[in-house]
Order: structure tokens, then sequence, then C-alpha cells
């Protein structure tokens, strides 16, 4: 039985895999439920549908689980628009990533998204880049501190600014998804929904 008849539905901690404080946005200023909200109302608002935008508001928020996700390497911090250490092994010898190198790794990581239809992980991905906490700095994981408590209260309550931000992201990405963009007769962008 699903829903609120589900006693399993009602916990909590449900959201978080029962773990509120690892399974979190990395050190910025949108947990998983502004994700969706963001990434639902862009998607109703650049004319997915319903259905689209729900999809896409669901797997946005769903970056935030998976595997992986929260760990401190590159592979996983471009994902939040944050930066990391390169690998002791590689070209740039354990050094910390630049704001700049941290911005484009994620910028590739959402053409990526986009190419491999990941929509939910380039929506993502762009509205962490409009969060001030985010922005390619470098992120070092939570500690049980004062700055973990401040992450978890900004996760909860985004400025309008950062919300704005994130929205304006959001439609730039959905307007470069291959398959939104439905042309006219005379090869004019129509607007309509990815997948339809």
């Amino acid at each position: 039985m699903g829903g609120v008849y589900n006693t399993k539905n009602n916990n909590v901690y449900n959201y978080s895999l029962n773990n509120p404080v690892k399974f979190v946005d990395p050190d910025g200023r949108l947990a998983f439920p502004w994700h969706f909200a963001i990434s639902f109302v862009a998607g109703l608002d650049s004319g997915l549908g319903f259905w689209k935008s729900l999809e896409l508001a669901y797997e946005s928020a769903a970056a935030d689980f998976r595997e992986g996700t929260q760990g401190t390497n590159i592979s996983f911090t471009r994902a939040h628009a944050m930066g990391d250490y390169y690998p002791a092994d590689s070209p740039q010898k354990g050094r910390p990533q630049t704001i700049e190198e941290a911005l484009q790794s994620t910028d590739d990581y959402i053409s990526s998204g986009l190419i491999k239809d990941d929509y939910g992980g380039a929506v993502h991905a762009a509205q962490d880049k409009a969060t001030p906490a985010h922005g390619g700095n470098l992120w070092e994981g939570f500690g049980f501190d004062l700055k973990t408590v401040k992450h978890i209260f900004e996760d909860i309550v985004p400025t309008a600014s950062t919300i704005g931000k994130a929205y304006d992201n959001t439609k730039d990405v959905i307007s470069r998804m291959p398959d939104t963009i439905e042309m006219d007769s005379t090869n004019q962008p129509m607007g309509g929904g990815f997948l339809d």
C-alpha cells in the first residue's frame, strides 16, 4: 500500500535514507525540495507540460541521492558546482581546483548530462551553480560543527536571489535539451516538451 497509508512513507527522515546529515546538498543553499520545486516551475514555464515537468523535478531532486554523490572527489563535486583536490597522480599533483576550473568542470558535467539524456543531473548542477556557497568553492565534506549547522539551515531557507538564479539556470538548461526543441515548418523553434 502506498501514500500516507504506508507508515514507512511518514518517516520524516525517509527523504534522506534516514541520514539527513550525510544526504544533503554539499555546502549549498538548495535542499532537494527546492531542486524539485524550481525544476517543476521552470519546466511548466518552459512549456514542458505537467508530466514532463514533474519527471524533470523528480530527477533533479533525486540527483542528491545518487550513490557517491556526496563524495569529496572531483567526479562527485562537479555535480554540485563545487571543487576538490586533483588526484596526487594527476598532472596537477593534488592541488585544489581553482574556482574557474571547478565551474568549468561543472559546465562540462552539464553538457555531458544533456548529451547522455541526464537532464535531472544537468539541471541539478546548474541550480547549484546559482548558490553562493557552491559556485566552484572547495568541498571537503561535512563535520559535526557550526559550519554543518549553518549548511543545513541554508539548504532549507535559500535566499530569493538564489532561487531566482537557480530558476534562470534551469530554464537555460531546458532550452538546451535536444528533445525540448520542436521546429515548425520554417525550421524555427516552437517550444514544447521533451520526449513528447
